[in-house]
């Protein structure tokens, strides 16, 4: 929209009738209500940024709606709590700065939050779990943050865990607290995993821990320092095996510190809160729901009109209530067939009318489209004359560390890009900056924009609702759009939805109108109720199906029940109480669990450092190495190959560790690739080095010679399967057994035999970090990249025990200096520098 300066004389009627409207409407109790006025507001403000009438009718709307942080000049009129400094508003001014004041709060050094956070803030210091519901512009992880940062900061200790679904969540916790404890006086222990020798040396600790790292936290005994827990992405207790670890961790997280720490939850859209806090603290629980947000969305249809030169622009309204608005764009030809022939064309031709003057991100249903989208769209796009250094930096990165030819260079070089889960977790990381501070004009996007990390911009395209083989649920749907806009940047965001359907197919943008709320159940809930008979008949025969015949994926249900009985009978059956199966069901259950799990050998809380995997094939392995534990030994360099091949496949016989990883295709053709790739993953071996051993032979570069002739595409594949060996196959599920086996080990060796295994004991951490070298696993452990870790830790001298402190105390060392700048950025990011 464009932006006008007019007189205040020449506010229209229909416009001022509008306002009084729109006041009305922000005073309503419905929150559709509501967020017309907001919209109204956010609108208005656009088209006239100079009046002033304008400005004191959007302050009473954000002021009655509890949203004044949308009101983007507060810090102008507003000098304290105690003080106004605006124009005369006549009658609304003890309403607005009544508002005002109500809602200042003294953390971040004095701000005005929405009534929503505020709420939040509020509840944050009680000791009753409670689960958060707001949208995703709602602002509620900034309030959570800056409640533990205050807390931080003002008492004299503080320890506390951020339960996050993913790594690059992980990451952005850490650089926010790293650069909390470089910027005050506060020495903040930050850590993203918990080593097994893990000793409390600070008073005041962060923890960013995915469910499989908590384990290790479930066995330390800082655990019972833990004050304040937060479980961001609720909504992930529904995901299969890792919904039920997570269900796991966080219950026996609870028995573990009881009351002494406060539980928070929080995800969108969720309808249940309540209930689902009971449910998952074994106790009473509060919840704290809104569906309001300062930021709006607007969601557009694009239609393509057959044999005429113009689109069709259908303004989607909230309801069915209410009538779509719509009109029409004249263009410079027909895009009917264009747009049937390919979507990429549309895609293309959609972003080339709409996507001007600010960031907008294109969703894709999976990476290869999102890359091919991507290059396709930066074919006629004119290179800008300049790109900022931040943009040359990552460029210059991503060809020393991954590979000259990926096609992200060529993206970069036209300030576009693609992000997905097959890119380094470091590259997503800078690009997520990068649009952030709209170096990025276009990114391309996978689900991962649904993950959790905030990639703000103001538009959004969306061609397909898929996602891999499946449509994104309602719920998924709106989250996606709720992406768009954000109230520090804009308080207005478009979503352009392409629309191909053919004669009698069903309009997907009508799942917009659905209700999104969501009632969160958690996978075992359901997997409970829907196939409890085949449940008690897993429970009774011992050990499991084999991962390929697991066809309800029912594993990890049984295997974690199995694990609540071993550490607690009592436990086990106020968990299955939870259910919503009947008394004579939970005591079957039991009362199967009870016969099976007395012909283990295995000690109890051997199987429970593991609660996700088969008790009775951890009793296989633990039985296999009383009887020889020398065939378990892995040697450190002579002969390590040759002891990793062996001992994996020992581990496969046992636990079908390639069936789980890919159950058809010729499994020992899988794994020796996979060893392959293992061993130049331990190894500390560049990503560059990676990637080239995944290309086809004759294209591999030899001696270092870049080889000409392979092509963008052959290395954006060799790129995505090279991540699907290290993020998965490799740093995950093999990990997980190699623990077991190294967990088993130390509990059945005697001491004076521990530095004999030493490689094997340590194996679980370096396939999950990427390094056998101990400089290089410290500096990954502190968040620092692994591409920048392996070229950072040889620097360090070898006499130095702690790489971490080394580096901060010597930022003028000459050969530190000498490193690409953006090795510079990556340790001021992480706190490390200053």
């Amino acid at each position: 929209m464009s932006k006008r300066k007019i007189d205040e004389k020449q506010l229209s009627s229909k416009m001022s009738q509008a306002g009084w409207l729109a006041t009305l409407l922000a005073d309503s109790k419905s929150h559709e209500h509501r967020q017309k006025a907001l919209l109204f507001a956010a609108l208005i403000k656009m088209n006239f940024p100079e009046s002033q009438s304008v400005e004191t009718l959007c302050y009473c709307i954000f002021s009655r709606t509890g949203t004044l942080p949308a009101a983007m000049h507060l810090k102008k009129i507003v000098g304290s709590k105690l003080e106004y400094r605006g124009p005369a508003l006549g009658l609304l001014t003890d309403e607005y700065f009544g508002a005002y004041t109500k809602n200042f709060t003294d953390l971040a050094g004095g701000i005005v939050l929405t009534d929503f956070q505020k709420t939040t803030a509020d509840s944050l210091s009680q000791q009753i779990p409670c689960v958060i519901s707001a949208p995703t512009s709602a602002g509620k992880s900034f309030i959570i943050h800056e409640y533990v940062k205050n807390c931080l900061c003002t008492e004299a200790k503080f320890v506390t865990l951020f339960i996050v679904p993913t790594k690059a969540l992980i990451s952005q916790i850490c650089a926010i607290y790293r650069k909390l404890s470089s910027e005050t006086d506060h020495d903040i222990g930050v850590y993203s995993s918990v080593p097994d020798d893990f000793e409390k040396t600070q008073s005041k600790l962060v923890f960013a821990l995915t469910q499989e790292r908590c384990i290790r936290l479930l066995n330390s005994p800082v655990v019972q320092e833990l004050d304040f827990i937060f479980i961001d992405e609720i909504q992930a207790l529904e995901d299969g095996e890792r919904g039920a670890l997570l269900e796991y961790v966080i219950q026996e997280l609870k028995s573990l510190v009881k009351n002494r720490a406060s539980f928070f939850a929080a995800g969108p859209f969720i309808s249940n809160g309540r209930e689902l806090g009971q449910k998952l603290f074994f106790e009473e629980s509060s919840n704290i729901e809104t569906e309001d947000t300062p930021v709006s969305q607007i969601l557009t249809k694009l239609k393509p009109l057959k044999k005429q030169k113009e689109l069709e622009v259908v303004i989607v309204a909230p309801s069915s209530k209410l009538g779509d608005y719509s009109f029409r764009i004249s263009t410079k030809r027909s895009f009917y067939s264009r747009w049937r022939q390919s979507n990429t064309n549309a895609i293309c031709d959609a972003l080339e009318i709409f996507s001007t003057e600010s960031p907008s991100i294109v969703y894709a249903p999976g990476p290869g489209t999102a890359q091919n989208w991507a290059k396709k769209f930066i074919v006629d796009r004119e290179k800008p004359v300049g790109l900022s250094d931040e943009i040359k930096d990552l460029i210059s990165y991503i060809k020393d560390s991954i590979h000259p030819r990926c096609s992200l260079v060529g993206c970069l070089e036209t300030r576009v890009a693609y992000h997905h889960g097959k890119l380094p977790d470091f590259v997503r990381e800078e690009i997520e900056e990068l649009i952030s501070q709209r170096e990025i004009e276009v990114l391309f996007c996978t689900t991962t924009l649904l993950e959790g990390v905030n990639l703000p911009v103001d538009k959004i395209f969306i061609l397909s609702t898929e996602k891999a083989d499946e449509k994104l649920s309602d719920f998924e749907f709106k989250n996606l759009i709720g992406r768009a806009g954000r109230l520090d940047q804009h308080l207005c965001g478009m979503i352009y939805c392409i629309q191909l359907t053919k004669e009698g197919e069903t309009d997907w943008v009508d799942s917009y109108r659905h209700e999104t709320k969501k009632e969160v159940i958690p996978t075992t809930n359901k997997k409970m109720v829907e196939h409890y008979a085949v449940i008690n008949q897993m429970l009774k025969n011992g050990s499991l199906n084999l991962p390929e015949d697991d066809k309800h994926k029912l594993n990890s249900s049984v295997t974690v029940l199995r694990s609540r009985y071993l550490k607690n009978p009592d436990s086990a059956m106020k968990y299955l109480e939870s259910k919503d199966i009947t008394e004579d069901q939970q005591n079957q259950l039991i009362d199967s669990v009870r016969e099976s799990v007395k012909a283990l050998s295995i000690p109890s809380d051997l199987v429970l450092k593991n609660p996700v995997i088969d008790p009775f094939l951890q009793n296989l392995l633990y039985e296999d190495v009383l009887r020889d534990s020398e065939k378990w030994k892995i040697r450190r360099e002579r002969g390590f190959s040759t002891d990793l091949e062996k001992v994996f496949k020992e581990l496969d016989k046992i636990f079908h560790i390639i069936s789980e990883i890919n159950p058809r295709g010729k499994h020992e053709y899988y794994r020796n690739d996979l060893l392959t790739f293992a061993k130049l993953w331990l190894l500390g071996e560049p990503f560059k080095k990676i990637v080239n051993r995944a290309l086809p032979r004759s294209l591999r570069e030899e001696n270092n010679v870049e080889n000409k002739e392979v092509e963008n595409e052959q290395v954006d594949k060799a790129i995505t399967k090279s991540m699907n060996f290290i993020t998965r196959d490799i740093s995950f599920i093999t990990a997980k057994y190699f623990s077991v086996l190294a967990d088993i080990l130390e509990e059945i060796l005697p001491e004076e035999s521990l530095d004999d295994f030493a490689m094997t004991l340590n194996l679980p951490v370096m396939l999950e970090l990427g390094s056998n070298e101990p400089k290089s696993l410290a500096l990954i452990s502190a968040c620092i990249p692994r591409g920048a870790a392996i070229q950072i830790a040889p620097l360090i001298p070898d006499s130095i025990e702690d790489p971490v402190s080394w580096l901060s105390l010597n930022q003028d060392f000459g050969p530190l200096q000498k490193l690409s700048s953006i090795y510079h950025k990556i340790l001021k990011k992480c706190g490390i520098w200053s």
